[in-house]
Formats: structure tokens, sequence, C-alpha cells
């Protein structure tokens, strides 16, 4: 039971992991009038985001962290 909390949880902590990788990638293409203000020099003010990064980043390392310990523990 402890085995498969922890399998289980790693593969949930896993996707959403992969949710925010994914929110990061779609948010790092630029869109269509921010493209045209860098190319008329305007100044933009969109500041890119580290907090999601490293929320990214923390909740993969825990989802393979947990991951393992499941797939360690003898079921």
């Amino acid at each position: 039971m402890l085995d498969d909390s922890f399998t289980y949880g790693g593969l949930i902590l896993g996707l959403a992991a992969l949710v925010l990788w994914v929110r990061l990638a779609i948010r790092a293409v630029p869109n269509l009038e921010t493209m045209m203000a860098r190319y008329q020099g305007e100044r933009t003010d969109a500041a890119p985001d580290r907090g999601l990064g490293r929320l990214a980043a923390c909740a993969t390392a825990v989802a393979l962290t947990f991951s393992a310990i499941g797939y360690a523990i003898p079921g």
C-alpha cells in the first residue's frame, strides 16, 4: 500500500510538472502583438515569471523522488 501511494503520487506529480513545463513553453513563444512592439522598438511590460519555472523544477524533482521510492519498496 505504501509503495502504491508513492508510485501513483509520483505519477500524479509528474503529470502536474508536465503541465507546468508545457505552460512555460507556451508562454515563451511571443504573440504577434509582442513581436510587432519589439520590431517597432516599443517597450513591452512582459516580465518573465521565474517562480513558475522554479515550481516546475521542484515538482519534477519531487515526482522523480516519489516514483523512485515507490518502485524501490517491494510490493
